[in-house]
């Protein structure tokens, strides 16, 4: 075997080394996907004492409708919008919503396609365009502070199956942010529903 000959099978086997590597290699897409993987999700939430509204809307399938519940603070008294601005004591209900999304973290990606809303129940139930099928509709769960910003603003979707996530019970949930395709699992305590006695306390 001449020079030439060797030269030429080093340069084979270091392409096919080359091919091999970059077949192997993780696409832009797979990167993206992990990209914010275990960052939080909620990461203006700091304070309770900032929270100055909070909205929660739902799909009732028995009744076919949609539900909604809200109270907001001037930063002295929490009132209900939908009672005339009755005077409530909602400080409880607040503290709770607070502490179930502090610190909530985007622990792993399902999916970034549309597609799967309604499988895993993250479709906006504010959204006239899906409520009329009533397919897969979380909870939307909306936090601001006095300046009107957004400290949490997402749909709460279903319960994970223990058997997805290797345990026997589990409060993992999947969620999403409004505006956006990327579907998370969770782990949230608590629920949040749109009933008045689970929210103040009159």
């Amino acid at each position: 075997m001449n020079q030439w000959t060797k030269t030429f099978i080093l340069l084979a086997v270091a392409g096919v080394a080359v091919a091999a590597t970059v077949a192997t290699r993780p696409s832009d897409r797979q990167v993206s996907l992990l990209s914010d993987q275990g960052t939080p999700l909620a990461p203006l939430l700091k304070d309770a004492l900032e929270i100055r509204s909070i909205e929660v809307i739902s799909f009732d399938e028995q009744a076919v409708k949609t539900r909604a519940f809200g109270v907001v603070s001037d930063g002295k008294t929490w009132t209900l919008p939908s009672a005339d601005n009755y005077p409530a004591d909602a400080s409880e209900g607040v503290s709770r919503a607070a502490a179930a999304f502090a610190g909530l973290i985007r622990e792993r990606v399902v999916s970034d396609n549309k597609a799967d809303f309604a499988k895993f129940g993250v479709q906006d139930p504010s959204d006239p365009g899906v409520v009329a099928s009533a397919g897969g509709l979380g909870t939307k769960v909306t936090i601001k502070d006095g300046s009107g910003r957004a400290l949490v603003d997402v749909i709460l979707g279903k319960a994970v199956d223990p058997a997805d996530v290797n345990q026997t019970a589990s409060k993992k949930r999947y969620v999403r942010e409004v505006g956006k395709s990327r579907v998370y699992v969770t782990t949230i305590e608590g629920a949040f529903s749109t009933r008045f006695v689970d929210w103040v306390e009159t």
